[in-house]
């Protein structure tokens, strides 16, 4: 009794669960979860679980010697489990699983329990080496549960000699190292294996297939390498394999079709090639999922799969199959799912698809199938889904069939040579969500019927052939998003309506004939963002003076007939990042309220129209702008000393108007500019045009010279060109001294290309000093693709040099990495580091030369200086650095994926602003280094899974290694902490133990840094921040936010 009170007074019962428990009873064995044995009355049994209970388990659980079975289960017990549990000797069955328990498991539990049958010790936040401690064999071991935990190095290898165990669940931690090859050749009752998401490499041993008894092996999540095993063949009770996201190759063995009882095989995320068998379709009847998705399989679909009656799933995207898909798919009558997209396969889509009644998911985008959709597809169907686009698909939608369910959500059959009228698809599909049917021959009006539709949120039926005009009753749609009518012939105004849609964001109807004015409802929308009226004939006057609007970030009103003044209110829309009026019938001045556009960062187009007056010296305020074009006007007067703080300008036309004066003085940039920027302004002097003298001509005269005087003259220009000659020829001399040097002066600076997108104004002179100045008492930082400098010339300018460690012979290569340098020149963005310059020479000794952040890197401030960065500073550089990736993804042309997201790489500038930097540098120099050319480019920590997986690059690797930085900034913990509880342990692996562990509101405090709760952050808002590096950081590539989103969120 004495110790179950001990027990019970460790622990924490709001429920009351144990309130049978009284110390003043002689005998416990009618307590609450209490057994004992029958003779001696003696504790046998202790079964506690999911009670509510929390605290600690008392050591006192060790007096407990006749303890057999233990269960405290689903509580919320934490500490350390304690040793006296070794004492329990006869204990046969202990469950501590589903609580919080932390520290290393202790030996007395291996080393003296040794009847123990059953040991569950999963999803808790243990730690530590399991080798070290289980060192024992136990020879009843029977089950042995310790996945979801934070278990680390080597699976013991006496696991591999408890011949009686049956389930092994390791998975969920961060054991590493490899599965010795015999390992599994005494475990002949094993029935479970989970050794998923670890850090276990090497092969995949054979003698797993002598394991007969194994109903499951998921080893999915690590890095497994080398062949699938034919021996798994042997595996003849298997029912579940999972061996996706492993760095597996060659080909798969056909010897799988031995598993006749397997219902789950998912092979995905690796590197598989050659045909896939048509011996597991043929031999697996039972297979009820099958992914095979983003490996390199060719050849083609097993027409065997007809035979499967019980396939649900059947995945075999991102590969490079090719033939027809085979009508015999038809006859797997249980298809819930199919995904063939992004192969090569060509013919046309079998009619027998449409037999497929419980069909919910058809995926066959990013192929060349071509003819027609099957008439009947969805007739006999439960379409939820069906993905189409970029084939060569032709006719008719069949919409009656297609929607006849009334469950199709999506359709997407955009880039295809589809044709008719849209009035089907409105009428019969009333209940879809996302319809895209761009980029196809449709013709005819849009259907007024879409307004009937209240689920609509995606309508994209751009680049078709449709007339008539734009339907009022699609103001009806409430949850429509995105509309996208461009490259169409549609004709008519501009339906008010759409402007009062609450969720509208995204409105392009470029491209078409539409008239009358600008609904006033568009400038008071909050939610729109992008406004594209370009190419249409839209008259009337800009009128905003009832704008209410912030949203709107692009706005594109180019080639129209608008007619008035550009008004003073458009300094309302403070987002704009784009704005675009050319080739319009504006006048009157350019107002200065443009210049309150502090946001305007892509570009200012106000060209062909009919503006007058001077530049206003209020657009020097555009300091992040790229492109500037005022062209074909009438604008006048000398040019405002505006282009002094325009320093992101990489495009610049003034040509056509009746500017006057010179360019500004002393901005390099602006003389680097083609002629073709300032023609046809007469009265403006462009470099050397400005040092023109004037001739003064004689006065006539009627009187001749005398005698006397043409002698003297012709006596002094002798005189002259003896001295003359004699000047020459010692010029000459003293020329030829300095020659050499001139010429190698010369060489210099040719080797140096200015950028002129600088953000200074700075001369070739200046960029050779810095690059001169290099030594080593300046280095600032060393990394793996060079050392940087800081370096400080004597007009005052300080820069940042890199010098670049690559190597390479090959002419054409040097050629290559130049104009990718180059191109990263041209990035304009204010969290984007400037590069200013770029010396090409010896191929050991290219540089770079970047604005200098006098705050150093994050990674710097953060670990080395972290209570000086408050909560507001942290997150200022967390947005200034997702705007920075937001616009190397979306805005540039071609878009750039950086690689290497890390905190290293987000330097500071003096107001503390984030600005990223080697974009791009990482993949440059690995690609131009044959020593490394196959290597992967990232940081490990920051490296998303699948690139290492799958070598596969996309811009959601830098969606990942931002959500790193982002559990960085809130807990000030490196990726790969020494104070993890386990070696090895991963920061996002870490965060998401411990918010697996927390509750949203109590427990945030005890992971995230201090610094930010002290300085301003709540609780719940540090946990939203939490939460989308987790977000970010997801295993799925598809479930994370794009950049843009990213952006959206933190706002």
């Amino acid at each position: 009794v004495a110790s179950l009170i001990a027990i019970k007074s460790s622990l924490h019962d709001p429920s009351r669960s144990l309130s049978t428990w009284n110390a003043s009873d002689a005998c416990p064995c009618a307590w609450t979860g209490i057994k004992c044995h029958t003779r001696s009355l003696r504790v046998k049994s202790i079964q506690l679980q999911q009670m509510g209970l929390s605290g600690t388990l008392s050591p006192a659980v060790g007096s407990l010697a006749q303890l057999v079975y233990l269960d405290l289960s689903l509580n919320d017990l934490s500490g350390e489990i304690p040793p006296e549990l070794g004492n329990c000797s006869r204990m046969r069955y202990l469950d501590l699983g589903t609580n919080s328990f932390s520290g290393s498991i202790p030996p007395q539990v291996f080393t003296r329990l040794t009847r123990i049958q059953s040991f569950y010790a999963n999803t808790n936040n243990l730690s530590g080496d399991l080798a070290s401690v289980f060192t024992r064999v136990l020879p009843d071991l029977s089950d042995l549960w310790l996945y979801e935990n934070s278990l680390s190095g080597e699976i013991p290898p006496v696991i591999f000699t408890s011949a009686n165990l049956t389930s092994l669940h390791l998975s969920t931690n961060l054991f590493h190292g490899t599965l010795p090859r015999d390992g599994f050749s005494s475990l002949t009752q094993l029935q479970q294996l989970g050794l998923s998401q670890n850090n276990l490499s090497g092969e995949i041993p054979p003698s797993l297939g002598r394991c007969k008894a194994l109903e499951r092996i998921d080893l999915s999540r690590n890095s497994f390498s080398g062949p699938i095993p034919p021996e798994l063949g042997g595996c003849s009770s298997l029912t579940s394999l999972y061996l996706f996201y492993n760095h597996l190759s060659g080909r798969i063995p056909s010897s799988l079709g031995a598993l006749e009882l397997v219902t789950i095989m998912d092979l995905s995320y690796n590197q598989l090639t050659g045909e896939f068998p048509p011996e597991i379709a043929a031999g697996c009847p039972s297979l009820a999922y099958l992914s095979v998705s983003s490996n390199r399989l060719n050849g083609s679909i097993p027409r065997e799969f007809g035979r499967l009656s019980k396939l649900q799933t059947l995945r075999m995207e991102s590969n490079t199959l090719t033939g027809e898909i085979p009508p015999e798919l038809g006859n797997s009558t249980s298809l819930l799912e199919l995904r063939l997209a992004d192969n090569q396969l060509t013919g046309r889509i079998p009619r027998q698809l449409c037999e497929l009644r419980h069909l919910q998911v058809l995926y066959l985008d990013a192929n060349r199938l071509h003819g027609e959709i099957p008439p009947s597809l969805g007739a006999t169907n439960n379409l939820t889904e069906v993905e189409l686009s970029n084939n060569l698909l032709t006719g008719k939608i069949p919409a009656k069939s297609l929607c006849s369910s009334g469950q199709l959500r999506l359709f997407n059959a955009l880039a295809n040579q589809l044709n008719g009228t849209l009035d089907e698809v409105a009428r019969h599909c009333s209940r879809i969500q996302r319809l895209r049917l761009s980029n196809n021959l449709f013709d005819g009006s849009i259907p007024v019927d879409f307004a009937k539709n209240s689920a609509l949120y995606f309508l994209d039926l751009a680049g078709n052939d449709l007339r008539g005009p734009v339907p009022p009753e699609l103001g009806s749609c409430a949850n429509l998003s995105r509309i996208e009518l461009q490259r169409n012939r549609l004709s008519g105004p501009l339906p008010d309506e759409l402007g009062r849609l609450t969720k509208l964001g995204y409105l392009d109807v470029s491209s078409n004939f539409l008239n009358g004015t600008i609904p006033a409802t568009f400038w008071n929308s909050s939610s729109l963002t992008t406004l594209d009226l370009s190419s249409n004939s839209i008259h009337g006057e800009l009128s905003m003076a009832a704008t209410s609007s912030s949203s709107l970030n692009y706005l594109r009103l180019q080639r129209n007939e608008l007619t008035g003044v550009i008004p003073d209110e458009i300094s309302s829309l403070g987002g704009l990042m784009e704005f675009n009026l050319a080739e319009n019938k504006l006048r009157g001045a350019i107002p200065p309220a443009l210049g309150q556009l502090s946001q305007l960062s892509i570009a200012l187009n106000l060209s062909w129209n009919s503006l007058t007056g001077p530049i206003p010296q209020a657009l020097s305020s555009l300091d992040m702008l790229q492109s500037l074009d005022l062209s074909h006007n009438s604008l006048e007067g000398s040019l405002p000393q505006l282009l002094s703080n325009m320093v992101s300008l990489i495009s610049v036309n003034l040509s056509y108007n009746q500017l006057s004066g010179k360019l500004p003085s002393g901005q390099l940039q602006w003389q680097q500019f083609p002629a073709s920027s300032f023609l046809g302004n007469p009265g403006l002097c462009v470099a050397s045009s400005c040092n023109s003298t004037t001739s003064v001509q004689p006065r006539s005269t009627k009187r001749g010279l005398s005698s006397g005087a043409i002698i003297g003259i012709a006596f002094a220009s002798a005189l002259s060109f003896f001295v003359l000659l004699v000047l020459v020829i010692w010029i000459s001399v003293k020329k030829t001294s300095e020659k050499y040097s001139l010429h190698r002066e010369q060489q210099r600076l040719d080797s140096i290309k200015l950028f002129v997108s600088s953000r200074r104004a700075v001369s070739l002179r200046d960029i050779a000093q810095a690059i001169a100045g290099v030594s080593d008492d300046n280095i600032i930082g060393r990394g793996a693709h060079g050392v940087v400098y800081c370096v400080t010339t004597s007009s005052g300018h300080v820069f940042a040099v890199k010098k670049l460690t690559y190597r390479s012979q090959d002419d054409d290569t040097n050629q290559s990495f130049e104009r990718e340098i180059v191109t990263a020149g041209s990035f304009r963005h204010r969290h984007v580091v400037k590069l200013v310059a770029y010396r090409r020479s010896q191929p050991d000794s290219n540089m770079i030369v970047y604005e200098f952040m006098p705050n150093g890197s994050l990674d710097t401030a953060l670990h080395k200086n972290g209570d000086q960065l408050d909560w507001p500073t942290r997150w200022k550089i967390a947005l200034g650095a997702a705007h920075g990736l937001a616009y190397l993804h979306h805005d540039c042309v071609p878009s750039v994926i950086h690689r290497d997201v890390k905190a290293s790489n987000i330097l500071l500038d003096a107001d503390m602003e984030a600005k990223l930097t080697d974009f791009g540098i990482a993949k440059l120099t690995y690609e131009r280094d044959p020593q490394t050319a196959s290597a992967i480019v990232g940081t490990l920590g920051y490296m998303a899974p699948e690139y290492g997986y799958t070598m596969r690059l996309s811009d959601k690797v830098d969606v990942y290694g931002f959500g790193v930085v982002l559990l960085e900034l809130a807990t000030r913990k490196s990726p790969f902490d020494r104070n993890f509880p386990a070696e090895g342990m991963d920061l996002v692996s870490w965060v998401r133990a411990q918010v697996l562990l927390s509750s949203e509101t109590l427990r945030i405090e005890e992971f995230v840094d201090n610094v930010l709760l002290e300085t301003g952050a709540s609780v719940e808002v540090m946990m939203q921040f939490v939460k989308l590096g987790l977000l970010c950081t997801t295993l799925d590539p598809k479930e994370r936010p794009s950049m843009r989103e990213v952006v959206q969120m933190l706002q």
